[in-house]
């Protein structure tokens, strides 16, 4: 794969990329990343997105990310999201941000918790499994903003 320029990776269809192993995907280089367009990222499996190295994830343009569909974010495991940026955790739509897991609404960093737009998003479970650290970065702006159901949602510990 390394050999494929980024040119001519740009050119490849949708049903080119699904078609590419978990191998093949972890071979491309962060330039070639930085090449796909927003529906050729759309167009990866679940399996390609669970495949991505950490250095493939940081590569991944902020349009990219928010091109994403709910089930490819919900692929990403922990050491993907944290090592996502503030921009790119900025460009999650509210759609991506409900469909975090537990596990990786509690990996994201309070910086990454900040970066948030769509708080208001966020499950029941999902502010449920907020830490105590994220739950304490929230601004008085953040806290207004939530739903009566997410703030009953919290549990005495966490607040």
């Amino acid at each position: 794969m390394t050999s494929l320029s980024t040119r001519n990776l740009g050119t490849l269809a949708t049903s080119q990329l699904r078609a590419l192993s978990s191998d093949q995907v972890q071979a491309l280089t962060t330039d070639q990343i930085v090449s796909l367009s927003a529906a050729q990222f759309r167009g990866l499996n679940s399996a390609a997105i669970a495949a991505l190295t950490t250095g493939q994830v940081v590569a991944i343009e902020t349009r990219d990310i928010a091109g994403l569909n709910t089930q490819q974010i919900n692929k990403f495991d922990t050491a993907q999201i944290v090592v996502l940026s503030t921009d790119q955790i900025y460009a999650f739509n509210s759609g991506q941000t409900a469909a975090l897991t537990t596990d990786q609404v509690q990996a994201l960093s309070t910086d990454q918790i900040d970066a948030l737009r769509f708080l208001t998003a966020l499950t029941t479970r999902q502010v449920r499994a907020l830490t105590t650290d994220q739950v304490g970065s929230l601004t008085t702006a953040d806290l207004t903003s939530l739903t009566t159901r997410q703030f009953t949602a919290f549990t005495s510990d966490q607040l």
